[in-house]
């Protein structure tokens, strides 16, 4: 089987019909989504037609990139791509097999269940104790070998940390994803692609300084991996950067040394009911892959640097408890800096940004940016999240002013929430700092409840141009109305007559932090309003 020439990817179209289909055909415009089993399949499967797309089809300038936003290649023009690159994703055969070791690694011993490919499948500690209480044991046992190569390549692509010599992923473990997104869920599968796809003139000045400058070598192993022999990290020095590989690397980065076992005896697979032509229930696993180091700055990922120290190691940013949360919007949004870190938005979103003017001028409705990823703890999931906000098509010369507009109002719904958690805590006990248990329930309420009001006005600050006295004044009022419904909702539900005036007494402090004249609020309110 191969994952370009055969049927792999399950798309729907217009109508809500499913088809699995060869991947040549995903320019047809009745194609709207993929499909998959799992939300976490599903945002790898974008990934991975985007790498596929970017790797093998990536257009030169921004006018060949509009070119093909508004007309789609044909099925052939696709297929002829293709053949560039369909030698890398065999699974089956006895040449190197897709996002799997070089080496056959049957020599190694063990195997280990299928279910383990999936990143919060209980690990070998947790079965053998038995508290597997929560994600239960047995759950798939089998899958059929498209499903196991998509699980694979999620796994490859989010890798957390897997116990000894086991790599993370080339972005750190659970890393946050950030696509870009037509505004209409109608709109083609093509254009959810197209959007994320870089023009090579982009490529060139962005990563000429830190990638390998060799010419395109699509099978010596440095773009996909598993062509060549594993660099094996059981040695200090071992650790690769990005100057030995290819700017393509970064789409097929393969930190684990797996090989499936495709079974004997074909069993049904758990992920979809249906009886499979192969499946997969065992697959082979080595320590020591290859161990990424150093700042790569993956197309799809957020990053944050030290400007103190700018020797250090670009971080990405993983997805947190609470999810993903408007407050985050500047940063995954807007490249900035604030003295002491800067922010780099992902590539896809920076290039996205530098062909706004195309979609004010062709387009009725304007992208959003969907982030997704898991919240890991080690090698624990703790939950996956998937989250979409809107992108603003604002004047390029507004940029600074719709910057701080959005710090300001951030850093007032911020300083909000700090005080409404005080004195909610205040209310319920005479020594709130002694006070314990987990209330981030509270802020994440605040956030999402305010969400729609924000990006309401963020919009108004892009069309406008200017953060307005009025604008501020609906923020305000509204950061002090849901501080007292949740005031009241977390802090009076129960009202004991010994705590009553106490509970009186924090609300009446709460009503001062809001006042006009307060110092947070008073600075903000009388702030000079900017216009571009």
């Amino acid at each position: 089987m191969n994952l370009l020439t055969d049927p792999f990817l399950s798309i729907s179209n217009k109508q809500g019909q499913e088809q699995t289909l060869c991947f040549a055909e995903i320019s047809h415009p009745d194609f709207i989504h993929l499909r998959t089993p799992r939300a976490d399949f599903t945002g790898a499967a974008y990934q991975f037609a985007i790498a596929v797309l970017q790797t093998c089809f990536a257009p030169e300038t921004e006018q060949d990139w509009e070119e093909l936003y508004q007309n789609p290649p044909s099925r052939e023009q696709l297929a002829q791509a293709l053949t560039k690159i369909e030698h890398a994703f065999h699974l089956t055969g006895d040449q190197p097999l897709f996002m799997q070791d070089f080496h056959t690694l049957d020599k190694i011993g063990g195997l280990s269940p299928v279910a383990s490919l999936l990143i919060e499948a209980p690990g070998g500690s947790t079965l053998k104790n038995n508290i597997d209480h929560f994600v239960k044991r047995g759950t798939c046992e089998s899958m059929s070998l498209p499903m196991a190569a998509l699980a694979l390549f999620t796994l490859q692509t989010n890798a957390p940390s897997g116990g000894v010599g086991h790599r993370t992923g080339l972005r750190g473990g659970g890393p946050l994803t950030n696509l870009v997104m037509p505004h209409d869920e109608k709109a083609s599968l093509w254009q959810k692609l197209w959007l994320n796809v870089l023009t090579q003139e982009h490529v060139d000045e962005k990563n000429n300084k830190l990638f390998n400058k060799q010419p395109i070598n699509f099978h010596d192993g440095s773009i996909f991996p598993w062509l060549a022999p594993t660099k094996e990290s059981d040695k200090a020095g071992s650790e690769l950067y990005p100057t030995q590989v290819h700017y393509l690397h970064m789409y097929w980065a393969m930190p684990r040394r797996i090989r499936l076992k495709i079974d004997q005896d074909i069993q049904s697979c758990d992920m979809t009911g249906i009886m499979p032509q192969q499946s997969v229930s065992q697959f082979w696993a080595k320590n020591y892959g290859h161990n990424y180091s150093g700042s790569w700055c993956h197309p799809f990922t957020h990053y944050r640097r030290d400007l103190k120290k700018p020797e250090k190691e670009d971080l990405s940013t993983k997805a947190q408890p609470g999810g993903v949360m408007y407050k985050q919007w500047q940063s995954l949004v807007l490249a900035h800096e604030d003295g002491k870190e800067g922010s780099i938005p992902a590539q896809v979103v920076m290039a996205f940004e530098d062909r706004a003017y195309y979609f004010l001028q062709n387009e009725t409705s304007y992208p959003k940016l969907w982030s997704f990823g898991y919240d890991m703890d080690n090698m624990k999931a703790r939950c996956w999240y998937s989250k979409e906000m809107p992108l603003f098509a604002k004047n390029p010369d507004s940029r600074a002013i719709f910057l701080d507009a959005c710090k300001s109002l951030i850093e007032a719904v911020d300083a909000s929430v700090r005080e409404c958690r005080y004195k909610i805590k205040a209310a319920l006990s005479s020594r709130p700092k002694d006070l314990k248990g987990d209330l981030s329930h509270i802020d994440l309420a605040f956030y999402q409840q305010t969400e729609t009001a924000f990006f309401d006005l963020l919009g108004q600050v892009a069309q406008s141009g200017c953060l307005s006295d009025q604008m501020k004044s609906t923020w305000h009022r509204t950061l002090e109305a849901k501080s007292f419904t949740l005031f009241d909702q977390f802090a009076l539900t129960s009202i004991e007559e010994s705590h009553l005036q106490r509970r009186i007494e924090q609300r009446k402090r709460l009503s001062l932090f809001f006042h006009p004249n307060s110092k947070t609020f008073k600075n903000f309110l009388t702030n000079k309003e900017h216009k571009v």
